[in-house]
């Protein structure tokens, strides 16, 4: 068993059940299992402390005055007016339901943004005459039903130009419900037990504005927003789970975080002004596309608020080949056991729902092979402010484009995170350009659903984790015809191993229609679950019932499973403070994960016709 803090192991007990929810085991039944596990406690029934009292007074007010949504504060003029226009639009009035009491279902203004460059990727989106004029997103989120509602506002014209309910997704918080959520964990019985009887300072407090998920309770039952505000003590970090939907703490766990004594401690310093300049990354980056020309290949990138380093009108000597491709989430499971972790966003260092910013601009390499160029690899790092030290995280976002014609995006995680048990998941989202693309799948054996070789896939589907390869390495075929014409084709070999800082992939793919406006073409909140351990990772949610047909187009959805380790000689997704030379610096341990596109000739693309549709 690890080693625990005296002061930490009263809190091991297991106090009462917070209603309405349920544990997976008991901490006495999962201490049988080995050190990697969690330790936690479920909240029990308490009065509502003082900072839920003042916002349950503020949401009362709010109903009082007849407003359908508690309305954010200190705003720009211009955030103002689209949050005024969006509040008092008539479709917000009919899609909010209201009690048999005549109170309307809880809903907030999360958040009042402009819009930017890649919200205009999508062809068919409604909002592409914002770039021309002044937009501003308005985001709300109705609590009744755990949905995002979003307003695309123009402001010369005083109109909403879009709405789109989002269930399933949740958003990023203001600070105002991060402050709340603080405030709740601060004060906290369980907390404090778990401290020793020490109330945290906020200064103490990392991720209190990450959503996260405990599996058995509400946060993940009922699709509830909570967040983790999480405390780092030794070598323990301690989570306190906030509920912000029934404004109560689900419950407090903590963990081993696999860092401990005066190294890690120092590193979670911010880093150096110069590392991370904000400001030239806004206005170089974020504010507009950057395009790059190389060895055959054209596109166009920009750091978006928090699908990562997007890539658009992608082509490879003068041929379309890529809509976009994008990092839309990172899923972070702690001990599949006790279904716990984050759900981060990568994006810009400001005006963004980013939880991990760049900690540098995008950067461009050549890749060498037996010392010639072969290609190059154009990189983003994202760091949270304190890595390497414990809770803290740093993720590489890498497109490596060939002269041949290959191209591989992938996700690296580097560390070091909240816990020895760490399960990283990238969703990945890859749109290819135009229509006419066929997807098939490989399968080893004959079936009722498939023969041996590649197999049509003609409709919305996910495909399960690891699926089997043929003799090249490939799970996927891709080809795009015209008119009964092949015109290009790919292969799509996934990780098994084979590539640099990979032990494979593990991935889940899915496949889904393009058509539909808010499917992540352009910026998705969180997208799904943190810590579910199966196919349900988000992207399921865009397979329509019935499934809807791929023929107009479609869209790759990749979701690649990373398991940390800490074994000395391999060490894998991590990252620890060393001293060398009298200064300290991360030795790094990443994993790296994503799909390898080969392209096929024509002819080979052509003779690899599928037989059936499984």
């Amino acid at each position: 068993m690890p080693h625990f803090p005296s002061k930490l192991a009263v809190a091991v007990t297991l106090l009462a059940l917070l209603i309405g929810c349920k544990p997976e085991a008991s901490t006495h039944d999962a201490a049988q299992t080995g050190s990697n596990v969690f330790k936690q406690t479920l909240a029990g029934a308490s009065p509502d402390g003082k900072s839920v009292l003042a916002y349950r007074a503020l949401l009362q007010a709010s109903q009082a005055r007849g407003e359908f949504a508690l309305a954010l504060e200190n705003l720009s003029v211009s955030a103002a007016k689209a949050q005024a226009i969006a509040l008092g639009h008539e479709v917000l009035r009919q899609r909010v339901p209201v009690g048999a009491d005549g109170i309307p279902a809880r809903l907030e203004v999360l958040s009042v943004d402009r819009l930017r460059e890649s919200d205009f990727s999508d062809p068919n989106s409604p909002n592409r005459s914002c770039k021309n004029s002044e937009c501003q997103r308005v985001d709300l989120y109705d609590f009744s039903s755990s949905r995002m509602l979003s307003a695309v506002v123009n402001l010369q014209t005083e109109t909403v130009l879009s709405w789109r309910a989002l269930a399933g997704q949740q958003p990023e918080i203001p600070e105002r419900l991060t402050r709340l959520a603080i405030e709740m964990a601060q004060s906290s019985p369980e907390v404090l037990e778990a401290l020793g009887g020490s109330a945290p300072e906020s200064f103490e407090v990392l991720m209190a504005n990450t959503k996260t998920s405990l599996n058995g309770t509400r946060c993940e039952r009922s699709q509830h927003l909570c967040v983790a505000p999480t405390f780092v003590q030794g070598n323990i970090a301690i989570w306190a789970i906030v509920d912000l939907t029934d404004l109560k703490l689900v419950g407090v766990q903590w963990t081993e975080h696999g860092q401990i004594g005066a190294l890690s401690d120092s590193m979670a310093a911010v880093p150096s002004e110069q590392s991370l300049s904000d400001a030239v990354i806004m206005e170089r980056y974020c504010e507009r596309n950057t395009e790059l020309a190389k060895l055959g290949w054209r596109l166009d990138y920009m750091l978006t608020a928090s699908d990562g380093l997007q890539i658009s009108g992608v082509q490879f000597n003068g041929r379309p080949l890529l809509t976009s491709v994008k990092l839309v989430d990172w899923h972070v499971n702690y001990s599949e056991r006790e279904g716990f972790g984050y759900a981060d966003a990568v994006g810009c260092p400001s005006f963004s729902s980013a939880a991990v910013i760049p900690f540098q601009a995008p950067q461009i390499a050549d890749l060498i092979e037996a010392g010639l160029v072969v290609g190059f690899r154009l990189q983003q790092e994202f760091r949270s402010v304190g890595w390497p030290g414990p809770c803290n995280y740093s993720y590489l976002q890498s497109y490596d484009f060939y002269q041949d014609g290959r191209f591989r995006p992938s996700a690296a995680s580097i560390g070091a995170g909240c816990g020895n048990d760490g399960t990283y998941r990238p969703l990945l989202r890859i749109e290819p350009a135009g229509a006419g693309w066929a997807l098939q799948e490989y399968s080893p054996i004959k079936t009722p659903s498939s023969d041996i070789g590649f197999n049509a896939v003609s409709h919305e589907r996910w495909f399960a984790a690891n699926g089997a390869v043929d003799a090249a390495g490939a799970r996927f075929t891709l080809e795009q015809s015209q008119a009964g014409q092949v015109l290009q084709g790919f292969q799509i070999v996934p990780g098994r191993g084979q590539f640099e800082n990979s032990r494979g992939d593990f991935e889940y793919v899915y496949a889904t229609a393009s058509a539909a406006v808010g499917e992540g073409a352009d910026e998705l909140p969180t997208l799904g679950s943190c810590c579910n351990t199966d196919y349900r990772q988000g992207p399921e949610q865009f397979i329509n019932q019935p499934a809807e047909s791929l023929a107009k187009g479609l869209v790759i959805w990749y979701v690649p499973q990373m398991k940390n380790e800490l074994t000395a000689g391999r060490e894998y997704c991590w990252a620890y403070p060393v001293l060398e030379n009298g200064v300290l610096k991360p030795k790094r341990y990443p994993c790296e994960a994503g799909p390898m596109f080969v392209p096929m000739p024509v002819q080979l693309a052509a003779s690899a016709a599928p037989s059936k549709m499984p």
